[in-house]
């Protein structure tokens, strides 16, 4: 029991050690390998609208043209302040949001009961780095003309792939 408790310290100073730039940095990598290991393309930041602040933390784009968007929180604070991932919603055909383990333990239900009801995924990192699905994302369809135009901007950034 005491190495479960003392297992269970280590992981939590890992994450709280980090600053958040470093934790969204850490996400970010995770989310990207995470995609890159299921065939699909990541493009970090890319802009969703032209002259806007619309911005997908790690868009991801496989070879059947099915787009995802991943946003990484790195606390509970940068998800309960944020309101405008609502409007990314009509730029891919799932998204999902990336936290570390110490966050879903405090607020996974949280999260989980405000993103399932728009058809959200959520996925858990842990201090590894190793990326793991809590609750999948529903697929949807986007209109042709965003579709043409999120793949023209993915085209000119070139995207990581390996």
């Amino acid at each position: 029991m005491a190495f479960k408790k003392r297992k269970a310290e280590l992981q939590t100073a890992v994450f709280k050690s980090m600053s958040r730039p470093d934790k969204t940095a850490f996400l970010t990598e995770a989310a990207q390998r995470y995609w890159i290991d299921k065939r699909y393309s990541c493009h970090v930041e890319l802009g969703l609208i032209k002259h806007g602040n619309l911005r997908a933390d790690v868009f991801c784009l496989n070879t059947k043209c099915d787009m995802i968007i991943t946003e990484v929180k790195s606390c509970w604070a940068d998800f309960h302040t944020d309101k405008k991932w609502h409007k990314y919603l009509p730029f891919c055909m799932r998204m999902y949001f990336i936290i570390d383990e110490n966050l879903f333990a405090s607020h996974g239900d949280k999260i989980i009961g405000r993103i399932k009801d728009l058809g959200c995924g959520l996925i858990v990192v842990n201090k590894f780095g190793s990326a793991f699905v809590k609750s999948n994302a529903k697929r949807k369809t986007m209109k042709n003309e965003i579709v043409a135009k999120l793949l023209i901007k993915a085209a000119w950034r070139g995207g990581r792939f390996a």
